[in-house]
C-alpha cells in the first residue's frame, strides 16, 4: 500500500469532508511545490523557489527547529505543514497535547500525503486541521479556551505567503487577547458587578430600554467620544447642531456641556466608582441616560429619565432573563463608545457620525477639557505637572504603531479589541452610512471620512417636535413625560446555598490527573457530580449564565479530554463558586 493510499484512508475516515473542501478551494498563485530527494533519501520539499528543509537530512532539520515543549502549554500550533515532519515529532513527544495544523496551501498538504506515512498524525486524538482556509480564523480561537499556546512556523511559509501569515497572526493575537481580557475582566470585576446590580435593581424611576426603540428614525446621530480629536470637531458639531441627535459617552459629557452642546442621550457602561465621577458636573434635565444595572449606583441618583438595557455582563443578563426582566441589550465591544454605536442603531438612525473616536494616543489620552484630562490638572503640582503624569501613563503602556486615518498612530491591545469589534459590527449594517470626523485617530474600516458631507437635515415633523434645552440648543429627542416608571427592580431568587454546596461537592470529586487515567469509580463519581451541578445551575441561574461561563472550557475539555483542559475547566468552576459565595456572603440576593 502506498503512502498516499494509507494516508487518504485514515484522513477520509477522520476528516471526511477535508478532501472535498481542499478540492473546491482556488489554488494560490505561487510556484508549484514539488518533492525533491535528499542525501539521506528522505524526501524534502522544493517550495516557493527554495528548499523548505535541508537537502541533507530534512527530518533532523525539522526536529531541531522545533522549540522545547512546555508542559504548561494548552496547545501547540504548527504554521506551515510542509511534509509533516514536525507534526510527527510533536505527536511522538506529547501524545496529550492538542496539535493545530495551519497550512495556507492545500497543494503542499496533498503533496505530503505521497511523501510520508502520516497515519499516526491523522490518528492523533487531539488534532485540528486548518488547511487552505482564510487567513482570519477567529472561530478556531474563540471556540477553545487555549490561553498558553506554543507556536512554530515553517521558515519558508512567511516568504511565500507574507500577507496571509501577517493577517493570520494578527487575527490570532486579537482573538486570544480578547479571550484573556474577558476572562481577566470577569475575575477582577464580578464582585463589583454583583454589588452594583443588587443595589441598582431595587431603585425606582427607571424605564426599560424598549421605550426608546426607533426614537431617532430617519435622523442623523452623532456619537461624541472623548478622544483627543474631539476638540477639533467642536466647531463642526456646533455649526450643525440643529441637524442631528447627539449621543455622548460619559467621559465626554462635561466637555460637551461646557461647549454649549447639550447631549440628547448619555451612555454609561462602566461599573467602577471613578467612572461615575465623570458626571460630577451634573447632568442636564434634557439628557436621557442609557445604562444597565451593573454601573455605579451614583448613576441612578440623577433625576433624569434613565433607560435600562439588559446587563452587558452576560452572566448577570442570564439572571435577569431568568427573573423575567426582558429589556433588550445594547451589545458592547468593551468600550462605552461601542455601546453608543449600538444605541444609535437601536434608535434607528439614518446615518451615524463619530467625533473623538481616536482609539489611539495622538495628542494625549483624552480630549482637553474632559474629566480625565482635568483630573491630571487637579493632581499636578510644581514638581510633578500634568504633562509628567500624562507622559508617565503613555510611557508605561505597551504602545505600538497602527495605521491611522492620515498618519500612523500609537495604540495598544485594548484599543485593538475595540476597533476590531466595531469594524465587524459596522460591516453587519452596510446600508447605514457611518462617518468619522477624526483626522488624527486610528483607521477604522467601514467609517468614511466626510468630504463636504454634512448631517442630513431633519424633516418638518422632527423640527416641530424638538425641545429647547438649558443651553439654548435644540434637543431633537424629548423625554417621555408622565409615563409610568418601574417602582421596583427585578426580583431574583437563585438557590445560592444549594449552588455553593453543589460546586463544593464537585470540586471535592475532581480528578487529580486525566479523567481517563483515574479509576472507574472516581470517573463515575465525578461525572455524576458534574451532571447534577450543571442541572442545578441551569435551573437556578439560567442556561445563558451557565453557557457564558463554561461553554469554551467545556468544549475544550470534551474535544481534548486531557489534564490540560481539565485544569482549565477547574478554574472556571472555582470562579463559579466565588460568584456564589460572594452573593451568599453579602446577602444581596434573596434565597429560596
Amino acid at each position: 500500500m502506498s503512502f498516499l493510499t494509507a494516508n487518504l484512508e485514515v484522513l477520509q475516515r477522520r476528516f471526511p469532508t477535508l478532501y472535498e473542501d481542499l478540492c473546491r478551494l482556488p489554488p494560490p498563485e505561487v510556484e508549484e511545490p514539488r518533492l525533491a530527494p535528499s542525501r539521506s533519501e528522505e524526501p524534502t520539499l522544493y517550495y516557493g523557489g527554495r528548499l523548505a528543509y535541508s537537502a541533507y537530512q530534512p527530518r533532523r532539520d525539522a526536529e531541531r527547529a522545533l522549540p522545547q515543549l512546555d508542559p504548561t502549554w494548552d496547545a501547540f500550533v504548527l504554521v506551515g505543514w510542509g511534509l509533516g515532519y514536525a507534526a510527527q515529532v510533536i505527536v511522538q513527544r506529547a501524545s496529550d497535547l492538542p496539535l493545530i495544523i495551519v497550512e495556507p496551501d492545500q497543494r503542499v498538504f496533498l503533496l505530503s500525503l505521497q511523501a510520508l506515512d502520516l497515519t499516526k498524525v491523522f490518528q492523533h486524538s487531539f488534532l485540528v486541521l486548518a488547511v487552505g482556509q482564510e487567513a482570519c480564523q477567529t472561530e478556531l480561537w474563540q471556540q477553545f479556551s487555549f490561553r498558553d499556546v506554543g507556536l512554530h512556523q515553517l521558515r519558508c511559509v512567511s516568504e511565500v505567503f507574507p500577507a496571509w501569515i501577517a493577517q493570520w497572526d494578527d487575527c490570532r493575537r486579537t482573538s486570544q487577547a480578547q479571550a484573556r481580557v474577558n476572562e481577566d475582566t470577569l475575575k477582577r470585576f464580578f464582585p463589583l458587578w454583583l454589588r452594583n446590580h443588587a443595589r441598582n435593581r431595587k431603585t425606582s424611576g427607571w424605564h426599560p430600554l424598549m421605550e426608546l426603540k426607533g426614537r431617532a428614525k430617519g435622523k442623523a446621530v452623532v456619537i461624541a467620544a472623548a478622544g483627543p480629536s474631539l476638540t477639533e470637531s467642536l466647531s463642526f458639531l456646533k455649526k450643525y447642531r440643529s441637524r442631528y441627535v447627539l449621543i455622548a459617552v460619559d467621559t465626554a459629557y462635561s466637555l460637551l456641556v461646557r461647549q454649549g452642546l447639550a447631549p440628547d442621550f448619555l451612555t454609561v457602561g462602566d461599573g467602577q466608582y471613578w467612572n461615575a465621577r465623570h458626571l460630577d458636573d451634573g447632568v442636564l434635565p434634557s439628557t436621557q441616560i442609557v445604562t444597565d444595572f451593573s454601573v455605579s449606583p451614583r448613576v441612578f441618583r440623577w433625576a433624569q429619565q434613565i433607560y435600562v438595557s439588559g446587563c452587558q455582563v452576560p452572566f448577570l443578563r442570564g439572571w435577569e432573563q431568568k427573573a423575567g426582566f426582558a429589556s433588550e441589550v445594547l451589545p458592547s465591544g468593551g468600550s462605552v463608545a461601542t455601546m453608543a454605536w449600538s444605541l444609535a442603531k437601536y434608535l434607528e438612525a439614518a446615518e451615524v457620525w463619530f467625533a473623538g473616536l481616536d482609539l489611539g494616543y495622538t495628542k494625549g489620552t483624552h480630549a482637553q477639557g474632559s474629566q480625565f484630562e482635568e483630573g491630571f490638572l487637579r493632581q499636578g503640582y510644581r514638581l510633578k505637572p500634568a504633562e509628567t503624569l500624562g507622559f508617565r501613563l503613555l510611557s508605561e503602556a505597551s504602545l505600538t504603531w497602527r495605521e491611522g486615518v492620515t498618519a500612523p498612530v500609537r495604540s495598544d491591545l485594548r484599543m485593538d479589541l475595540y476597533r476590531a469589534w466595531l469594524e465587524k459590527d459596522v460591516a453587519r449594517s452596510p446600508e447605514l452610512p457611518v462617518w468619522n470626523l477624526s483626522s488624527s485617530g486610528s483607521l477604522i474600516k467601514g467609517l468614511k471620512r466626510p468630504v463636504g458631507e454634512i448631517p442630513v437635515p431633519f424633516g418638518a415633523d422632527a423640527r416641530s417636535n424638538s425641545a429647547v434645552n438649558d443651553s439654548g440648543y435644540s434637543s431633537k429627542i424629548s423625554p417621555k413625560d408622565n409615563q409610568p416608571v418601574h417602582d421596583q427592580g427585578v426580583n431574583l431568587r437563585w438557590n445560592i446555598p444549594r449552588v455553593s454546596s453543589a460546586l463544593n461537592r464537585l470540586l471535592a470529586t475532581w480528578p487529580q490527573t486525566s479523567l481517563h487515567d483515574e479509576k472507574q469509580e472516581i470517573r463515575e463519581e465525578f461525572l455524576s457530580s458534574w451532571k447534577a451541578t450543571e442541572a442545578l445551575m441551569r435551573e437556578s441561574w439560567g442556561d445563558l449564565t451557565w453557557t457564558f461561563l463554561t461553554h469554551t472550557a467545556v468544549r475544550t475539555w470534551e474535544t481534548f479530554p486531557g489534564p490540560r483542559s481539565l485544569a482549565r475547566l477547574k478554574e472556571v468552576v472555582v470562579v463559579l463558586l466565588s460568584i456564589a459565595e460572594l452573593a451568599e456572603t453579602l446577602s444581596l440576593y434573596e434565597q429560596n
